[in-house]
């Protein structure tokens, strides 16, 4: 075979094992939103997709049992045109989901869209006679996808305050055995914790990229996230990226066994069936992947761990921690101001994400201004006084949104980080791991 010839089978096995992943994650989306669409009063807007429709609660169901049926026909079909429709219903029904709340985003649900994207691009769905053999940059788009996610979740880590082991103590699982919990709370241990998995996160790609380190890549990429999932809170995207790089560095001998195909001799003068503008549009989409993420890094001198501009489809995978204490009082003309109960309005898994984002924030008092207006038209005059504070990564608290503004009148834009008091110092926890006051 020639060298820009690679056998395919990987790609058919990937395309399957993504139904299974994407059939699953819709399922258990389906059981923790039963309550979800029910309890909450709105579905928080990202910025750029206010006009993405917002689905009432039936609705939000039927697009992931779609997405459900869509991945369970990508790994059962045998008919190439149904394995297509398949796949890009998936990625319209799933991606619909993903945008209906901003709330709820979350790096494993962009991680499994953007996969799904890269095999749409390069015709996955096709049949495995016609995947016998491909160009190898066919094969290469959506492993280079998975290690930019790796990459990126290393880039994160590049912090003094990750770096030193105080962050990771956080993110300890209360179920690890005693000896081990004791252990792993030893803070040299944890400084050496935080390093290996920056640099894991960032060798990681590279290794399992080049085929001559790839099955050392596998080991250690297997080591990392069974020892994450015993030890972390963090359990399900451990596994659920396990088996997304397993699936998309599978072997072609791998393949073949878990599809259970016979090895056939391949013709190497067979066409990939990927146009000019196909591949164009391929080289655009990692292009895109590759730059999108540096948005923390080029955009204005706000830290972004405390603002979160620019956060969401950044891969920021659990690089830091931070609790908000914020609570909402109502002005209804000369009446004795009295504190709003959100958990009337939102969700309670809103609740716990809306107020680490001064755009949320923001959303949310334009909201309930609107709410309020409704509930009081004889009203003048409704305001609405928010007093928060905040804490980085354990760090002593400080003010988090500025009580000088209105938010009220505040134009929602990319980046809200003015609405919130900047953060004391640039990086807040010392490589010493001791608390800045």
């Amino acid at each position: 075979m020639s060298a820009d010839r690679v056998s395919g089978e990987p790609l058919a096995l990937l395309f399957k094992g993504m139904g299974v992943l994407l059939c699953l994650r819709a399922l258990k989306l389906m059981l923790v939103h039963i309550d979800y669409y029910g309890d909450t009063t709105l579905l928080f807007d990202f910025w750029g997709f206010s006009w993405v429709p917002k689905l009432p609660p039936a609705g939000g169901y039927l697009v992931l049992g779609v997405a459900a049926l869509s991945g369970a026909l990508m790994a059962a079909a045998r008919n190439a045109r149904v394995r297509q429709g398949a796949l890009w219903l998936g990625i319209a029904s799933f991606g619909l989901f993903f945008l209906q709340d901003k709330a709820f985003y979350g790096n494993l649900n962009y991680a499994l869209l953007c996969i799904l994207v890269s095999l749409g691009l390069v015709k996955a769905w096709r049949s495995l006679d016609e995947l016998r053999v491909v160009s190898a940059t066919t094969l290469l788009v959506p492993r280079v996808m998975v290690a930019l996610m790796y990459f990126y979740a290393g880039v994160i880590k590049l912090s003094p305050d990750w770096l030193s082991g105080d962050v990771i103590g956080l993110f300890i699982s209360s179920d690890t055995p005693m000896f081990a919990h004791g252990l792993m709370s030893h803070p040299l241990v944890l400084m050496s914790m935080a390093v290996l998995g920056a640099l894991f996160d960032l060798a990681i790609g590279p290794l399992l990229l080049w085929k001559k380190s790839r099955r050392f890549g596998l080991i250690l990429m297997t080591g990392f996230h069974m020892t994450n999932a015993l030890t972390l809170d963090v359990p399900e995207v451990a596994i659920s990226m396990f088996l997304l790089t397993i699936l998309a560095f599978a072997s072609p001998e791998m393949a073949r066994k878990a599809l259970r195909v016979v090895s056939t001799s391949h013709d190497d003068s067979r066409h990939d069936g990927l146009s000019r503008p196909g591949q164009g549009v391929i080289i655009a989409f990692l292009i895109f992947q590759c730059v999108w993420p540096l948005r923390p890094y080029v955009l204005g001198a706000s830290d972004s761990r405390w603002t979160h501009v620019s956060q969401d489809f950044s891969w920021w995978l659990r690089s830091t921690s931070m609790t908000v204490s914020i609570q909402f009082y109502i002005h209804v003309d000369a009446q004795e101001p009295y504190k709003l109960d959100v958990s009337r309005y939102l969700d309670i898994k809103e609740q716990k994400a809306f107020a680490m984002d001064p755009y949320l924030v923001t959303q949310f008092v334009q909201h309930m201004h609107e709410r309020l207006k409704e509930e009081h038209p004889e009203a003048q005059e409704i305001t609405i006084k928010v007093v928060s504070s905040a804490s980085l990564n354990r760090c002593a608290e400080q003010p988090w949104i500025r009580e000088d503004l209105d938010l009220v009148h505040e134009p929602l834009q990319y980046d809200m980080s003015h609405v919130v008091h900047p953060l004391r110092s640039h990086t807040c926890r010392a490589w010493s791991g001791q608390q800045e006051r």
